[in-house]
Formats: structure tokens, sequence, C-alpha cells
């Protein structure tokens, strides 16, 4: 594979998620269809595929715990105070939700910039579940 070429599906394994998200497609699904077609002709594929993967399997992760905490808390505020408009669980959650939904558009256009310029570019604060 070529220098241009790996560049190229690096940058792709990184910029497809929020390509695809636009189709309903879970932001995982892209990473991992680069690292199965590409990963095995080129290191570097892998390594950025991999890096990719692993980023959106911890969004994804994240996502569903502050669901679970938001919806649990929810009901716990709910059942101890009926009368209180929204409460404070919610809209903490839910804060914490945009700010995830933002870091999970950024930090992808940031790696697609980083390897553009020839570099690696590493995921900061996630879980490395995919080796």
């Amino acid at each position: 594979m070529s220098a241009a070429d790996e560049q190229t599906w690096s940058l792709l394994a990184h910029v497809g998620p929020l390509l695809i998200s636009f189709l309903s497609i879970p932001g995982f699904v892209f990473p991992l269809v680069v690292l199965f077609v590409k990963g095995k002709n080129s290191a570097r594929v892998r390594r950025e595929a991999v890096e990719s993967l692993n980023f959106q399997l911890n969004v994804l992760i994240y996502a569903i715990v502050l669901a679970i905490i938001g919806f649990a808390g929810g009901i716990v505020s709910i059942l101890n105070n009926p009368q209180q408009q929204l409460p404070m669980t919610i809209v903490v959650i839910i804060g914490a939700l945009v700010l995830l939904a933002a870091v999970s558009f950024v930090l992808p256009i940031v790696a697609a910039a980083r390897i553009a310029g020839n570099k690696e570019f590493r995921y900061p604060l996630i879980l490395r579940i995919v080796k």
C-alpha cells in the first residue's frame, strides 16, 4: 500500500464515523470495516483504525452509562420530590451528554488534521478495548 493510500485510509478511519452518523449507523462500524478491509495491508492503517474504533466504543459506553444514570437518578428524584419540575440529575446528565456529543464531533476532526499532517493521533481519556 502506498503512503498516500495509508494516509487516506487512516484519515477515513477517523472521519468516517462522522459521515455515517448522518445515516444513523453507529460510529464504531466504519473504523471496524476499515480495520477488517485494509488493516492487514498496513500497520499504520491498522493502528489508526484501532484507535478510532476504541474512541467510538468509548463514546458509546459513556453515552449508555450516562443514560442509565440519568434515568435512575431522574426516577429517584421524582419519587423523592414529586413536585419538582425537572430533577437536577437530569439537567446534569443532559449537559454531560451534550459535552460528550461535542467531544465526539471535535476530536475526530482533530485526529484527521493530525493525520493530514502525517502525524499519528491518540485520543485522550479512553480505554483501549481493542488492541
